[in-house]
């Protein structure tokens, strides 16, 4: 593959790993917040679960990159805030 090909699928993974990321976070806020306010022990069970697999996600993206990366041999310059309007990264 070209290096223009390889560059470009570089930033795709960055981009995509900067969503896994923040959806990592956002469902550890929600089982922070749900263990504070003592729900029940199904209910923090799933939203503990649900981070963890959301963690694992961007864990797994993590090492995809940095493969891409390594073959790439640098890092590409991306904006911190790249993303469309509503969120979702540019694929």
């Amino acid at each position: 593959q070209s290096k223009d090909d390889l560059e470009r699928r570089t930033i795709e993974a960055v981009r995509l790993h900067r969503e896994l990321l923040r959806a990592a976070e956002h469902h550890h806020r929600l089982w922070r917040k749900a263990a504070e306010s003592n729900p029940d022990m199904g209910e923090l069970g799933d939203l503990r679960e649900a981070y963890r697999e959301a963690l694992f996600e961007a864990q797994a993206q993590q090492m995809a990159l940095s493969m891409l990366l390594d073959e790439l041999g640098w890092i590409p310059t991306l904006p911190e805030n790249d993303d469309l309007p509503d969120g979702k990264a540019v694929r």
